[in-house]
């Protein structure tokens, strides 16, 4: 094999790969699905480079992760916007086995004849880096190499990565004002000013304000009006049925609900399984203009969700809200 060939990693042999905590920074349970918690904010980037060409993207606001060109292949960094590195007190530092340099000969032996089995102490497909928060508290993230390809593939020479494909996710440590907030939105528990502003909005003692799915409210312009809306999860007190709430402008209630033989009996039921929901913005578009669905919706909407199975949207056509149902996948 020439000194100039490519080989790329499905015509490797297995590589080892190292589970070593080399940062002794464990990044949050689940993190492969990269979801924020309490105390930290999560960001995934995925992608693809080759050649000598760096790649940059936008994570926690104006930070940027970079991949950066180096002789055997990338660095990796996370550029503040002060332009410091926050990787930079990633361990072994001032090592060329650093983990956020990603050098091709990290995946070959010694004598670069074959795939490195262990003779050389380098990290693998997985990098653990250290990421520095604001207040100097550090944070998880763990870069994976999905595929990549290698050049220089002389024996005694080092090998150079050429190709990655690659997804990462990085955490970075929430303010303590931050961390309260996240905190308040996870409890079920609706405060006081929250409750005297649906009962003033028109909630009448029908319904019991309970947060049957978190957060306990949602915040949005749902009606287009260019006011702030408020919706809640509550419950009818006469047979303990499922509803939302929605004060529009803090002058208009309404409830979405099932009612007898109406045409949102269908919505209504769905509410009874809800497991999540979140505000989202859907323009005028193919979802809108599904047979039935009026076109042009106005306002955010609200995805009413059964996590992974079933969700539905609730919008404001221009006179009542609507909800249709967005996807459901067959259960077993």
């Amino acid at each position: 094999m020439s000194a100039n060939e490519v080989m790329s990693c499905s015509a490797l042999a297995p590589v080892l790969t190292l589970a070593l905590m080399l940062t002794g920074l464990a990044a949050p349970a689940g993190a492969q699905v990269c979801e924020d918690t309490s105390a930290l904010r999560a960001g995934s980037v995925s992608g693809e480079i080759s050649g000598a060409h760096a790649y940059s993207v936008l994570v926690n606001g104006d930070w940027r992760f970079e991949l950066q060109p180096q002789p055997h292949g990338w660095v990796i960094a996370v550029i503040d916007a002060d332009g410091q590195d926050r990787t930079a007190l990633t361990p072994p530092l001032h090592l060329d086995t650093n983990p956020r340099r990603l050098s091709g000969w990290h995946l070959r032996n010694a004598a670069n004849t074959a795939a490195n089995q262990g003779d050389i102490n380098a990290p693998q497909l997985e990098r653990r880096l250290v990421i520095a928060g604001d207040d100097g508290n550090p944070a998880p993230g763990v870069f994976n190499i999905r595929d990549y390809g290698l050049a220089d593939l002389e024996p005694g020479e080092r090998a150079r990565l050429v190709y990655l494909r690659f997804d990462a996710c990085l955490y970075f440590p929430r303010t303590e004002e931050e961390q309260q907030t996240a905190a308040d939105l996870a409890s079920p528990v609706f405060l006081p000013e929250e409750v005297e502003q649906l009962r003033d909005c028109g909630l009448t003692s029908d319904y019991e304000l309970e947060a049957w799915m978190l957060p306990r409210t949602l915040g949005g312009d749902f009606d287009g009006d260019g006011a702030l809306d408020i919706a809640a999860p509550v419950r009818r007190t006469r047979d303990q049925s499922r509803a939302i709430a929605i004060c529009r402008a803090g002058s208009w209630i309404d409830v979405l609900e099932a009612v007898d033989g109406g045409a949102a009996d269908a919505f209504g039921a769905y509410l009874q399984q809800a497991e999540a929901w979140q505000v989202t913005a859907l323009d005028a578009g193919p979802e809108a203009e599904r047979p039935g669905i009026v076109p042009g919706v106005h306002g955010d909407v609200i995805s009413v969700e059964r996590i992974e199975k079933q969700a539905w949207t609730v919008f404001w056509d221009g006179t009542q809200f609507r909800a249709f149902e967005r996807y459901h996948h067959v259960e077993p």
